[in-house]
């Protein structure tokens, strides 16, 4: 479709799982203002705008899913150009949930994941393996102080894997 292909908006105890998503329009599972929601065991194709992004809600829950990017984008202050995600996924203003055992790859560094906002998230056990390395961000953010974000609190990370494809770590 031209827009999301799937929103899921004021819902509770919502599953979505064994699913090929994309490519879509916008995005490919777009959450607001929902609890209880579940993505699990999903391949994300490419999509034009983010594998999943959520904005408000609580018990979010991310597991195992694939983005695979292969949009191409360039940046117009540098000369090259690539292939991948800007973000495959985003969130905001999430009170609790889980991203375990997602896998990014041939995605743009500059949050391919990104949270603000965010409390009590649990992100564990996730591979980031992005195309392009430069100075411009990070393949994970979780809040951006700096730039005005509130980068939230209570938050586990542990045990993510960030490496440039080709194996190489980054």
């Amino acid at each position: 479709p031209n827009g999301n292909c799937i929103n899921v908006h004021n819902a509770p105890n919502v599953t979505i799982v064994d699913s090929i998503i994309g490519p879509c329009g916008a995005y490919g599972v777009s959450v607001s203002g929902s609890n209880n929601v579940t993505v699990q065991n999903v391949t994300f194709l490419p999509q034009m705008g983010r594998g999943v992004t959520v904005s408000g809600g609580s018990g979010i829950n991310l597991v195992n899913n694939s983005f695979t990017g292969t949009e191409e984008w360039r940046d117009p202050s540098k000369s090259w150009k690539g292939t991948g995600w800007g973000h495959g996924l985003a969130f905001e203003q999430v009170e609790g949930g889980t991203f375990s055992g997602n896998h990014f790859v041939g995605s743009y560094q500059n949050d391919t994941a990104s949270g603000y906002s965010s409390d009590f998230m649990n992100i564990v056990d996730n591979v980031f393996d992005v195309t392009i390395i430069d100075d411009s961000g990070a393949p994970f953010t979780t809040g951006d102080a700096a730039g005005g974000d509130d980068p939230g609190g209570n938050n586990y990370v542990a045990g993510n894997y960030v490496k440039k494809s080709g194996g190489v770590n980054a």
